[in-house]
């Protein structure tokens, strides 16, 4: 019976692991949206869909790929995820507004 109690928690930290990964993920989308369209306002409805498009897509590709592919298929995530970062990261710091220098945010201290 302790088995059944240690599996069923397991499985409940699997789901709450995915939901959390989602729904960090859909922030993501959101406010990289937002650096490129200030004006927009998103709804949570907006930010709700995105989270249900990750819950399916990771579901879909999961249950597409088959367990032949499956060692393919995470280095090949592991490599986008890694070319991910580094677009998002070159994008962001691309199309940031400059700021402010240093001697202006000093005097308004003051």
């Amino acid at each position: 019976m302790s088995s059944w109690f240690t599996a069923l928690i397991n499985l409940g930290g699997l789901w709450a692991g995915v939901a959390t990964q989602a729904y960090l993920a859909s922030v993501l989308i959101v406010v990289m949206a937002l650096v490129n369209e200030v004006d927009w306002n998103p709804t949570s409805g907006e930010q709700y869909a995105i989270y249900l498009g990750i819950i399916v897509f990771g579901l879909g590709s999961s249950l597409l790929s088959g367990s032949t592919s499956t060692r393919r298929l995470d280095s090949s995530m592991t490599w986008i995820s890694i070319l991910g970062l580094g677009t998002f990261a070159i994008t962001i710091l691309a199309m940031a507004k400059p700021k402010a220098s240093a001697v202006s945010n000093r005097i308004w201290l003051q």
